[in-house]
């Protein structure tokens, strides 16, 4: 056991190597959906555009202090907000929100399925879960 912790000491001693190549020094700072928003049917798990815009706001709420300065979260660098399932209209979405008026989705992962409108190439979107996707996004930027 002595052996054991020395040789664990020796390694947690030795430096670590990264590239210096100036990327990834923070780790990535946001917030996104995949974690709060399951989209399994449970209590709130469905995600919405209110949702989102709530997030929007959070962001740039300056509601904390910072060196006794009021400062966003956006400030401290933590500038993004993602939507990562649950908005789009089709079958290869979250699991449980399949919708038979669309064509089922044999195998996702094979990308088999699309979120696009074949006619257009436009996304296809939750329109009782996004109302208004545009309006969102511009409030956003």
């Amino acid at each position: 056991p002595t052996r054991l912790v020395a040789s664990l000491l020796l390694l947690s001693a030795s430096p670590e190597y990264a590239l210096n190549d100036g990327l990834a020094r923070t780790p990535p700072r946001g917030w996104r959906s995949w974690n709060c928003f399951p989209c399994d049917h449970g209590p709130g798990s469905i995600l919405t555009q209110d949702h989102v815009r709530a997030q929007m706001l959070a962001a740039v709420n300056k509601s904390r202090l910072v060196n006794g300065r009021p400062t966003s979260l956006a400030e401290l660098g933590f500038n993004y907000i993602s939507m990562d399932d649950g908005w789009q209209q089709c079958n290869c979405s979250a699991p449980k929100v399949e919708d038979p008026s669309l064509p089922a989705c044999p195998d996702c992962s094979a990308g088999g399925c699309s979120f696009h409108d074949r006619a257009t190439g436009q996304p296809m979107i939750k329109r009782d879960r996004f109302p208004d996707m545009k309006t969102m996004v511009e409030f956003g930027h």
